[in-house]
């Protein structure tokens, strides 16, 4: 698997243009469109799939309220579309992550999904108006 999710990385890294393939393939961070990306693909989360999390900004007293409710609807969207909005535990920034099949992605999908989730990240920052970027 770990040769097919770098080959499926390689791709994906030279559609977006961005030259670091072997940081994009060990999770470190890239930004598009003013949002930063990472990937993860680890053993112990899943063999057969690896994640895109894209930080949307860390969480202000003002905007809890409208976090909880965004983080609430997440979750019976996690359903329909694969993705899901969460708090880091290690940041406390909301992240958006999302669940790709290692089989079943090719990197044409995965830069669909990138733009996708640049729209879902652009409207939580606008609905959550006092949310800080880090």
């Amino acid at each position: 698997m770990e040769h097919a999710y770098r080959l499926i990385i390689s791709e994906f890294c030279t559609l977006v243009q961005h030259p670091d393939v072997d940081g994009a393939c060990n999770e470190g961070s890239f930004e598009v469109e003013g949002v930063t990306f990472a990937f993860a693909c680890r053993e112990t989360l899943d063999a057969e799939a690896f994640l895109l999390i894209a930080d949307v900004g860390t969480i202000t007293d003002e905007s809890s309220g409208a976090c909880h409710q965004l983080l609430t609807r997440s979750l019976s969207d996690m359903l329909a579309r694969g993705g899901c909005f969460t708090i880091s535990s290690a940041s406390g920034a909301v992240l958006h992550m999302q669940r790709f099949p290692i089989r079943q992605t090719t990197p044409q999908k995965l830069v669909e999904q990138l733009q996708i989730t640049l729209g879902l990240v652009r409207h939580a920052r606008e609905s959550i108006l006092s949310i800080e970027r880090v």
